[in-house]
């Protein structure tokens, strides 16, 4: 990229003591500095040209590009405390999906627990009904029948 050939140049020129040279470099990387992202390795461009105009006794100018550096790392450094926000909400939300996948398996586990106890106990008490109600006929036939026998008896005689 161009930019960073031009922040690069600025660095060189500076290291070698060529404060114009650097300058010139650098007022070239500030036009293209509004086209990149906001990061580190490109802003650093104002603490390079903070210190050449330092080094060239430019102090005003050199205080304007300090504090433009400045302002930029807080940018930077708010923008990071809102990713790592952004992803620590992602990361809660992951951990509460999972936690309510959680829930709602549980949930339908012990209904699926609740619906075998009902038709175990069903199938226990079906039989057991069957056999009560057979009995409770088997009496009533037992007692119609020795109604009639008695019935034929007393006739008999």
């Amino acid at each position: 990229e161009l930019f960073i050939t031009y922040l690069d140049l600025c660095d060189l020129y500076q290291e070698m003591e060529e404060f114009c040279a650097s300058k010139k470099m650098g007022e070239l990387a500030i036009g293209l500095y509004p086209n990149m992202s906001l990061q580190t390795k490109y802003y650093r461009l104002y603490h390079v040209l903070s210190k050449t105009h330092f080094l060239l006794g430019e102090m005003e100018e050199g205080q304007e590009f300090s504090s433009t550096y400045v302002l930029e790392n807080e940018k930077f450094l708010e923008k990071q405390k809102q990713i790592i926000q952004e992803k620590d909400k992602f990361k809660m939300d992951l951990v509460l999906a999972g936690f309510n996948q959680e829930v709602n398996s549980n949930n339908q586990i012990a209904s699926l627990n609740h619906w075998l106890i009902t038709l175990v106990m069903l199938g226990l008490l079906i039989p057991l009904l069957m056999k009560l109600r057979i009995e409770w006929k088997k009496r009533i036939l037992t007692r119609e029948l020795n109604e009639a026998m008695r019935d034929i008896d007393i006739n008999d005689l």
